[in-house]
């Protein structure tokens, strides 16, 4: 399941993956497989890095590696962009 939401980040989605998180909440026993995924739309939401410190280190490790992915892919598809449409 988690390879499911790790494929949503790939995309750069954050309603899809808002909306997937929302869907899995509902079935037990995933919290602490969902709490990294909802740190990170949180603090990419708010900016609030302190979010991090609700989670042990390797939830942390995870809700990280999210955020970096994720605005890794929004600069490159901004770059992309400015590159298509001769931006600078």
């Amino acid at each position: 399941m988690s390879g499911f939401l790790r494929n949503v980040i790939e995309y750069c989605d954050t309603d899809a993956l808002k909306l997937s998180l929302e869907y899995l909440r509902g079935i037990k026993n995933l919290k602490e497989i969902l709490e990294p995924f909802e740190v990170a739309i949180n603090v990419l939401e708010t900016g609030n890095e302190r979010e991090y410190l609700k989670l042990n280190s390797e939830s942390r490790k995870i809700a990280e590696e999210i955020v970096n992915k994720m605005k890794e892919q929004k600069a490159a598809e901004k770059m992309t962009r400015k590159m298509k449409t001769g931006e600078e």
